[in-house]
């Protein structure tokens, strides 16, 4: 099958710039059926070279490079995306007509285009079979944001402006001859809701990124549990879980800090870290960590105060992979092939995270035993080889 695969920007072995990985993952597990050419476009300079490397893992038939508009180009093209109601960042990433001869001139059985943002190239592609993934649906994020986020009155005002773009957005795709792959089952119901169309949007759960087993488990730990947070401290995505979860510690922390430490990747946790560390607790924090599977792996617990979230969050999925225990809210466990009543520790309000504390110190053979079992199943049900294997399996059929 001859396949073009259109991204706005370089598959990468990590997420760089973007949600990259996913990409990356469904190009480097292709079928050897699959002839594919790259288009992209540019990445940031400071990226340069690890882009290649990773580009030079997949199996790739021909690539091209694309070039962004910059300076005033780039300033017009917002604004014109903007004009037209629809996110500015859809003026990012407008059609070359180059690019886009040399691409029908390919005669593709099927055009693969990563985000939705390349809508503004669907009308210009002779090809009757294209998939355009997500990865997510932007309206589903906007409408969590303001339903549970915690917002000032910009962060609000803001998040209602986005909303209606990326509503007009995903309406326009449900109007074209088009399909939407997903890796979240409610984001691909929205997408059908909003648009009146059903079979036009198909779930693929995410593929797994590389991982390192963890280094020692709950069960064979002689000090303290190290518990790892990651990704920032954006009030946006979180809300007021963070800080509710670290009230409850501060009220019960002399029974706690001589079993937990804590370690904070990313910024906007500095509230969160002082108030723990005026508690007693070991507290280290990192803005970017050089290896982060490492990292990962030399801790026992992961915990995720997910308060907004669409589609499958990545950092839960490598937490669970690499042999963690987790914690954290319905949203962060979502779109993941576990149990979550079984193989991890949901809470249904963030205060519940101390009495789970507890429970994983009182008997750390079955927290020990959860973890595993989760990570089996992550392992297996989220392999790259087989959520690649369906994805080009769904995006091959019309």
């Amino acid at each position: 099958m001859r396949c073009v695969s259109l991204q706005a920007f370089p598959p990468h072995k990590y997420n760089v710039q973007a949600p990259t990985a996913n990409p990356f993952q469904m190009m480097r597990y292709a079928p050897e059926l699959v002839q594919m050419s790259l288009y992209h476009f540019e990445g940031a300079p400071e990226h340069a070279k690890s882009s290649e490397e990773s580009l030079r893992l997949l199996p790739l038939y021909r690539k091209r490079a694309i070039s962004r508009p910059t300076g005033l180009g780039r300033v017009w093209n917002l604004a014109l995306a903007r004009s037209r109601g629809l996110p500015g960042s859809v003026g990012m990433f407008p059609p070359s007509t180059a690019a886009v001869k040399e691409l029908n001139d390919e005669d593709p059985e099927l055009v693969w285009m990563y985000p939705h943002w390349l809508i503004d190239w669907v009308p210009r592609l002779q090809c009757e079979n294209i998939v355009i993934t997500g990865p997510d649906s932007a309206v589903l994020h906007n409408e969590r944001a303001l339903a549970y986020g915690s917002l000032n009155a910009s962060q609000r005002k803001r998040e209602q402006r986005l909303l209606r773009r990326n509503t007009k957005l995903e309406r326009s795709l449900g109007k074209m001859n088009v399909r939407v792959h997903m890796v979240g089952r409610k984001d691909a119901e929205r997408f059908e809701e909003l648009t009146g169309h059903k079979d036009k949007a198909f779930f693929v759960p995410h593929p797994l990124y590389d991982y390192i087993p963890v280094k020692e488990s709950i069960a064979g730990a002689g000090g303290k549990l190290k518990v790892l947070l990651s990704g920032g401290g954006g009030k946006v995505f979180e809300g007021d879980h963070l800080q509710r979860i670290t009230a409850i510690l501060e009220r019960d922390s002399v029974s706690l800090r001589t079993e937990f430490s804590f370690k904070f990747i990313g910024r906007g946790y500095d509230e969160c870290i002082g108030r723990l560390k005026r508690a007693g607790f070991e507290v280290t924090q990192a803005d970017w960590v050089e290896d982060y599977e490492n990292e990962l792996a030399s801790a026992h617990l992961h915990l995720f105060p997910q308060a907004v979230g669409t589609g499958t969050k990545g950092r839960v999925l490598s937490a669970l992979a690499t042999g963690l225990l987790c914690l954290g809210s319905e949203f962060a466990f979502e779109n993941i092939e576990i149990d979550t009543e079984r193989d991890c520790f949901l809470y249904r309000e963030p205060e519940e995270t101390v009495h789970m504390l507890h429970t994983i110190v009182d008997d750390r053979q079955a927290s020990a035993r959860i973890a595993r079992i989760a990570s089996e199943k992550v392992r297996t049900m989220h392999d790259p080889k087989r959520t690649s294997r369906t994805f080009w399996n769904l995006a091959a059929k019309r």
